[in-house]
């Protein structure tokens, strides 16, 4: 079944050994980092599919308006916020509806601090309701598209960068071990 192996007893076969080791602790961090390479590339695929996806619908909505309206950056109210956020900024968010809810609940004790929280939600606003109340299909398909790909491969894109970062540190350790042993 399972070879076990013995560390020899004589100091120059130890060096041997532990070159060994080393040797085979390198080919397992190079396989790791071909396995998250494998991942990202997958993901970085998956990642442009819905990118293209969006623009393309994006382009279609653009194309087949009746009254010639343009669907972009340049044709919003700037004053508009992003509705995806982080969790740093979800985690400010919820101090600022603290905040909001205490004042409330000092200048008016009649209103509940989750009545205050609950109003504050309702003021969020879906983005395509700047361009309209009617809006085409395919402005609704090209928003889903960008918020698929920013909720799902973004975010697991970048810790798996950081994964091989952090790899690609320990196998120039390793190198560096196996030729201070040689």
């Amino acid at each position: 079944m399972a070879e076990v192996h013995q560390s020899p007893v004589v100091h120059p076969s130890k060096q041997v050994e532990s070159k060994e080791t080393l040797v085979r602790f390198l080919d397992d961090l190079l396989e790791r980092y071909l396995h998250l390479l494998d991942r990202y590339q997958t993901l970085q695929q998956f990642l442009a599919q819905l990118l293209s996806k969006g623009y393309l619908s994006l382009a279609q909505a653009n194309f087949s308006t009746p009254n010639r309206v343009r669907y972009g950056q340049n044709h919003y109210d700037d004053r508009m916020k992003a509705s995806a956020q982080d969790a740093e900024d979800d985690e400010d968010d919820a101090d600022d509806e603290v905040d909001t809810a205490k004042e409330s609940t000092i200048m008016d004790d009649t209103r509940a601090p989750f009545e205050v929280r609950e109003s504050r939600s309702k003021k969020t606003r879906d983005p395509l309701n700047w361009f309209g109340i009617l809006v085409p299909p395919a402005l609704r398909t090209s928003q889903s598209s960008f918020k698929d790909a920013v909720a799902g491969p973004i975010p697991t894109l970048a810790s798996i960068l950081k994964e091989m970062r952090e790899v690609e540190i320990e196998v120039k350790r390793a190198r560096k071990r196996i030729w201070k042993a040689a």
